[in-house]
């Protein structure tokens, strides 16, 4: 996450899921992914995490490349995401 990257789009609410199973490559298992309606992104890769204002994120890449910023709500703890750019 530098200063040339850039959120695009409104924060969406997602389901953070666990799937069970063999991971590819770490040798794991299991793995995770999120939905957004009903479009299942597998996380390929955690890039980073932090805690800001009582709320965690999380930034990740899935398995086509794309990158997201994943945040837990601190109150509701329900998870959003927004799609990450380079700029």
């Amino acid at each position: 996450m530098t200063r040339q990257s850039l959120l695009v789009g409104i924060p969406v609410d997602v389901e953070l899921v666990e799937l069970a199973g063999q991971a590819e490559d770490a040798g794991e298992s299991e793995s995770w992914g999120f939905i957004v309606g009903e479009r299942l992104h597998l996380i390929s890769e955690v890039i980073d995490g932090w805690m800001s204002d009582g709320h965690k994120y999380v930034g990740v890449t899935v398995r086509d490349g794309r990158r997201y910023i994943l945040r837990q709500d601190a109150t509701t703890n329900r998870w959003c995401a927004c799609r990450l750019v380079r700029a």
